[in-house]
């Protein structure tokens, strides 16, 4: 691969990362960081020519490599046959012309990042859609580990992309209690339904012997993209309120964070064992320091110098805008990031404030 400007490591000695999901609001930056701490990066993607047409492709044309990829679903196996030993392992399959160049970028790769899927608070989406995104995101984690299945040299490190989702909502505990990575899965629909996505993630530890950790991001605060791009904008237009009883909990991040959390479990795999990446399994990708929604809601009238409506946004009417995500912004959980600040990450912004400040000030508004 090219080397990206002078004075860099050559592309021989660069540790290989492959990233799927990585042409989207949460993929580009961390694509990016990667490159300038000069990793060497391959995106899989669906659509080459659109890919290199992203930020990616115009800012760092030589430094990232794109690969046309089709997920397609791969049969399991039903019944073993009277002759096969469960002491022998079932031959490795041999990969299809298309599959090829895949194999030979996930060989001896360093890390295999999975980010697809979509954004759990950004455009309306129904039950039904996000069923059909759990089932696609299945169906990616089966292809991928297929691929994985046909290399000679494995990956050391698996992260897949997942939600605070995981934890369901407030149910009959106390609104302040918190959960972390050690909490148990909500047994609703959001938390049953992202425990199906990881347990199939981690299949890539239990078949294949690379250590997964499941990445549980939080609600991303980003101006392009995502509930703050959509809340600004209600609030520019002079609807800013707070959203049912406001006393629901509102696990930020800020996007430069979220792509330091991932950047730093990357190059803090270097120095691991395989046993002790397997000993972290999840991480979650959140502030240390969560808002409850009312606070959120006056600090985000504060930074857009808009109103704040004295009357709450009804569920009802959230759930005319947002779809099923709506049940799960209006009663989230205080989840706080245990895991990563024990392995030693340090935060850009610990402050809600400052991380509005960043994202809405004059200079970073282009």
């Amino acid at each position: 691969m090219d080397s990206v400007g002078e004075n860099q490591v050559s592309g021989k000695d660069k540790k290989k990362i492959v990233i799927l999901g990585g042409t989207g609001s949460i993929g580009i930056p961390i694509c990016l960081e990667l490159v300038k701490q000069k990793y060497s990066v391959i995106v899989f993607t669906r659509d080459v020519d659109a890919a290199a047409k992203t930020k990616l492709g115009t800012a760092s044309p030589s430094a990232i490599q794109f690969l046309k990829w089709t997920p397609r679903e791969i049969p399991k196996r039903t019944s073993t046959p009277l002759f096969f030993s469960r002491d022998i392992l079932p031959q490795v399959p041999t990969p299809e012309p298309s599959e090829v160049p895949l194999v030979e970028a996930l060989n001896n790769a360093f890390c295999v990042i999975n980010l697809t899927g979509r954004p759990l608070f950004g455009n309306r989406c129904t039950k039904t859609e996000l069923q059909q995104t759990r089932t696609i995101k299945i169906q990616i984690l089966h292809y991928l580990i297929h691929l994985l299945s046909m290399c000679q040299a494995k990956p050391k490190l698996f992260l897949n992309a997942s939600s605070i989702g995981y934890y369901g909502k407030i149910g009959k505990e106390a609104i302040d209690v918190e959960v972390n990575e050690e909490s148990k899965h909500g047994c609703d629909f959001w938390g049953h339904g992202t425990e199906i996505i990881e347990a199939e993630s981690r299949t890539v530890t239990s078949k294949l012997g690379i250590p997964t950790i499941n990445m549980r991001i939080g609600v991303v605060l980003d101006k392009d993209s995502g509930i703050l791009k959509t809340q600004v904008a209600e609030f520019k237009r002079g609807n800013g309120a707070i959203l049912a009883t406001g006393k629901q909990w509102i696990p930020w991040i800020h996007i430069e964070d979220v792509t330091g959390i991932f950047v730093f479990v990357v190059k803090l795999a270097e120095n691991l064992s395989e046993e002790d990446l397997n000993n972290i399994g999840a991480i979650n990708v959140t502030s240390p320091n969560p808002m409850q929604q009312d606070e959120f809601a006056k600090m985000l009238a504060e930074e857009t110098k808009s109103p704040l409506k004295r009357w709450h946004t009804p569920l009802w009417l959230l759930r005319l805008t947002m779809g099923k995500p709506a049940g799960l912004l209006t009663k989230t959980k205080k989840v706080v990031p245990s895991k990563v600040l024990s392995l030693g990450f340090k935060y850009k912004f610990l402050s809600l404030q400052a991380a509005l400040k960043k994202e809405l000030s004059p200079s970073n508004i282009v």
